[in-house]
């Protein structure tokens, strides 16, 4: 359970740093500014760490008990393939609701659309497969 804690604790926190500082990278490159870059690193951040940990407590948490209670403890493939239909899931959800209470015109590029969807799951993905290399549900189990 230890083993469990951290990574719930450390999972949502490892890809949103890596993809706030390379975004910060890019920044810099345009706006010469690193002020600017680290700004915008950190609102990246909190902005995704507030997502990921939230994505994680209601739909990533319930998966992984539900894949324990399954036994399929020892993929780091199930682990990564939840947390892209949890990402998705979520994000559907509030582009729909975002679209339903007006907020959002209805945008007819569907390849911006795709382009976001799949960056937004693959967050979802890193998180899971940092989640199962962290908990290592694997090395925990007995048969």
């Amino acid at each position: 359970m230890n083993r469990t804690l951290v990574a719930a604790l450390l999972a949502p926190a490892l890809p949103c740093v890596a993809g706030a500082a390379w975004v910060a990278f890019q920044v810099s490159r345009f706006t010469g500014g690193p002020v600017t870059a680290i700004l915008y690193g950190l609102s990246l951040a909190s902005a995704f760490g507030v997502i990921g940990y939230t994505t994680l407590l209601l739909l990533g948490m319930p998966v992984h008990f539900f894949l324990l209670r399954r036994r399929r403890w020892f993929s780091w493939l199930a682990y990564a393939c939840s947390g892209v239909c949890s990402a998705f899931a979520l994000f559907a959800l509030v582009d729909i609701a975002l679209h339903v209470l007006g907020f959002v015109d209805d945008d007819r590029d569907w390849r911006r659309k795709l382009l976001i969807y799949a960056i937004l799951t693959s967050y979802g993905g890193a998180v899971g497969f940092t989640f199962w290399i962290i908990a290592r549900p694997d090395k925990n189990a007995t048969p």
